[in-house]
């Protein structure tokens, strides 16, 4: 929620509320260098790191964060942060198909450059709460930018209550919550009729699973069995694409049944 009143009042209020978006983001790159080293220093990696990395959508492409840092930072001090960026970015993409050792092994080799890009973000961060001084292209009076600032930021936070209340009222409406889901990567083999597939689990909740077909199409429409560790259950497809099927269990498995498939999340 506090992300979308930061667009809203990026577009409503006047230049200087600029420094506080920047530092925002500058708070957000620092947690996710942070958790990006956490999981290169032990193995396995602390589980509240990776699921933090794996959740978050901070935007790490080099133009958002040139744009945030351009005017606080060295052209070294932009390209090793920029560069820090890439390599979480690369790490996150590992965690959110379930490679957990691909993303720790990224990590581990990027540690000496994201260590520096989070030093530097911690200089770069108290001069960037900071309100820049006036230059002579934006200085006026304080008499003629007060009423303006006030009106716009009157006029923000109303777009900003309203579009928040109907965003809550529409989750309060949905009948299910989507069960809590688990990185994971475990070789299956689905029975659909007599027919046999092998295939990967790459996340598993108790409802169901995201699943990599390595022998015949994804969009498969009738009943199937998958033979996990604990036993064989049955699913049906809810949903596929080129590469995975999303399917859901007969029967929710239950917390035993996760602990035996995905230990580490529960250790």
């Amino acid at each position: 929620m506090s992300r979308i009143f930061s667009y809203v009042f990026l577009f409503f209020l006047p230049f200087r509320t600029f420094a506080a978006i920047d530092c925002n983001l500058v708070a957000d790159l620092d947690r996710v260098f942070g958790a990006h080293i956490q999981i290169s220093e032990t193995s396995p990696p602390p589980i509240e790191a990776v699921f933090f990395l794996r959740t978050t959508h901070i935007k790490l492409d080099s133009a958002t964060v040139h744009n945030a840092l351009r005017s606080y930072s060295t052209a070294d001090q932009l390209s090793t942060i920029i560069h820090a960026a890439a390599e979480t970015k690369n790490s996150i993409f590992d965690l959110r198909i379930g490679n957990t050792i691909g993303a720790q092994t990224r990590a581990a080799r990027a540690e000496p450059i994201l260590t520096r890009a989070t030093s530097i973000l911690r200089i770069l961060g108290e001069p960037c709460l900071t309100t820049p001084p006036a230059t002579p292209e934006n200085q006026q009076t304080p008499a003629s930018i007060q009423p303006v600032q006030i009106i716009t930021s009157i006029i923000g936070a109303i777009f900003a209550a309203t579009f928040g209340i109907s965003i809550f009222a529409f989750f309060a409406t949905r009948k299910t919550r989507r069960a809590q889901r688990y990185a994971c990567h475990i070789k299956t083999i689905v029975q659909i009729d007599d027919d046999k597939h092998d295939a990967t689990l790459f996340d598993i909740s108790r409802e169901g699973a995201k699943v990599k077909f390595h022998s015949g199409p994804n969009a498969i429409d009738r009943p199937m069995s998958v033979h996990l560790e604990t036993g064989a259950i049955s699913a049906q497809k809810m949903w596929a694409n080129a590469h995975y099927c999303g399917l859901k269990f007969g029967r929710p498995l239950s917390k035993s049944d996760l602990a035996t498939l995905v230990p580490a999340f529960f250790n």
